[in-house]
C-alpha cells in the first residue's frame, strides 16, 4: 500500500517538473488541429497548455473590412449578394416609330386606307406606343440574376423630330414597375416588367396615353463564379400583347391609323441574348447580345449589342446611408435588318446611343440617374433623361 502512494507521489512530482520546463518552449512549426491560445498570449510560446499560433490572414470565416471614405477602392468580391459586384445597365431605347398620315382640313388621322387626301394631308412620324417600349434586356437589367423589386422613369425630349421638320417631335415619358427572384443559389431567375407610356407636346395634338405590353423574363448564369464575380449568361424576354389590338390611340380616344389604313400590330415579341460581367477589382465590364424578334412580319427584326463598364469611385459598407457610389457609362447599337424605311407604316433606322450616369448604393437600395444622347444619325431624340430604384432582398 505504502508502496503504491510512494509511486502515485513521485509521478505527480515528475509531471509537475516538466510541465515547469516546458511552459515557455516555443511551438512547434506546424500544429494543425490544434486551437489557438488565447489573446493576451506571447505568439510562439505556450499558454494554458495550448499553442499560441498567430490567426493567418484569410483565414476561414474572417472578412476584409473596407475602411470607411475610401476612394478607389476594391469591390466587395468576396460578397455574397449579387448587388456587391455589377450594377444593371440603365438601357436607352425608345420604342420604333410609325408613319401616319393626317388631314389637314381638320378631319383628323384617317389614313391614306380610310380615304385620306394626299394633297390636303401630313405625313408625320410618331413614337409606335407599346411596340418595343421598356421591353429591353438592357432596360435596369445586367446578366445577374438578382432578386429584387425595381422602378423607373424615362423621359425622352423630341422624339422624331428629325422626320417632323418644322411640325417637331413628341416627348416621351415613360415608368416603369418590376420585379425579379433569383433561385438555384443565384444561377437563375425569373421577373415581369410593365411599362406605362405617355407622350407629349406631340405635332397636331396627337398626344399618347396606354399601358404598355408586359413583359416576362428568364435568366440563366450557366457560368457564375461566386468569388471574383465574372459572370456568362443567357436569357429569353417573352413581350406579351396585353396591351391590346390596335392600342395606339390619340388623347381623344381615336385609334391611330398608319400610312396604309391599317393599325399597329398586336404581336409577341421574342427576345433571346446572351451576355456576361467581368470584375477588374474596382471596376467592371458587362456586356449582352441579342435578337429581337416579333412573331408580326410588319414590324423590324432588330440586332441588339450594349457595352457598359462601371468604377467603384467611393465605397463604405458599414455607412448607413451611402455604401458605394459608382460612376458609369455604356455604349448602345440598334440595327434593324429590315423596315429600315422611315416611309414604311412601322421602321427602325441605326442607332448608337452613348449613356452615362452613376450609381449611388444604399443598404437596401441602388438610385441610378442617367443621361443618354444618340451619337449617329437621323437620331431618335434628341435627349433622354432617366433614372431607376432598386430595393434587393
Amino acid at each position: 500500500m505504502r508502496t503504491m502512494i510512494l509511486a502515485s507521489i513521485l509521478s505527480a512530482v515528475v509531471h509537475a517538473t516538466a510541465s515547469a520546463q516546458t511552459a515557455n518552449l516555443p511551438c512547434p512549426p506546424t500544429a494543425p488541429m490544434v486551437p489557438y491560445c488565447p489573446p493576451g498570449s506571447t505568439p510562439g510560446t505556450i499558454a494554458n497548455g495550448l499553442p499560441n499560433l498567430p490567426v493567418p490572414d484569410g483565414a476561414p470565416g474572417q472578412v476584409p473590412e473596407l475602411s470607411p471614405n475610401v476612394f478607389a477602392q476594391g469591390n466587395e468580391s468576396g460578397g455574397t449578394s449579387p448587388r456587391m459586384f455589377n450594377d444593371s445597365f440603365n438601357g436607352d431605347f425608345g420604342g420604333i416609330s410609325c408613319t401616319c398620315l393626317f388631314q389637314t382640313g381638320g378631319l383628323g388621322n384617317t389614313g391614306l386606307g380610310l380615304g385620306g387626301n394626299a394633297a390636303n394631308s401630313t405625313v408625320l412620324r410618331l413614337a409606335a406606343g407599346s411596340r418595343y417600349n421598356g421591353i429591353l434586356n438592357t432596360d435596369n437589367d445586367s446578366p445577374r440574376p438578382t432578386t429584387r423589386a425595381y422602378f423607373g422613369y424615362n423621359y425622352y425630349q423630341g422624339i422624331n423630330s428629325t422626320y417632323n421638320g418644322d411640325l417637331g417631335g413628341s416627348d416621351l415619358h415613360r415608368e416603369t414597375a418590376a420585379f425579379e427572384y433569383a433561385f438555384m443559389d443565384g444561377s437563375a431567375s425569373v421577373g415581369m416588367r410593365l411599362p406605362f407610356i405617355q407622350t407629349t407636346n406631340a405635332p397636331l395634338g396627337t398626344n399618347q396615353n396606354v399601358v404598355g405590353d408586359l413583359s416576362i423574363l428568364l435568366k440563366y448564369a450557366f457560368y457564375n463564379d461566386r468569388v471574383s464575380g465574372d459572370i456568362a449568361s443567357t436569357g429569353l424576354i417573352v413581350t406579351t400583347p396585353t396591351a391590346g389590338s390596335g392600342n395606339l390611340t390619340l388623347s381623344d380616344g381615336s385609334p391611330l391609323i398608319l400610312i396604309d389604313g391599317s393599325t399597329l400590330p398586336n404581336s409577341v415579341i421574342f427576345q433571346p441574348w446572351v451576355g456576361g460581367v467581368k470584375m477588374f477589382g474596382s471596376g467592371y465590364l458587362q456586356e449582352i447580345t441579342g435578337m429581337i424578334i416579333p412573331a408580326n412580319t410588319r414590324e423590324p427584326v432588330i440586332f441588339s449589342n450594349s457595352l457598359g463598364a462601371g468604377y467603384f469611385l467611393f465605397q463604405n459598407p458599414k455607412d448607413r446611408l451611402i455604401n458605394a457610389v459608382v460612376p458609369n457609362v455604356e455604349a448602345h447599337v440598334r440595327i434593324p435588318l429590315n423596315h429600315r424605311d422611315p416611309n414604311e407604316a412601322i421602321f427602325l433606322q441605326d442607332q448608337v446611343n452613348i449613356s452615362t450616369g452613376v450609381h449611388f448604393r444604399m443598404p437596401r437600395a441602388t438610385i441610378s440617374p442617367a443621361i443618354n444622347v444618340p451619337v449617329v444619325g437621323p437620331r431618335p431624340w434628341n435627349l433622354e433623361a432617366v433614372v431607376w430604384l432598386n430595393c434587393y432582398f
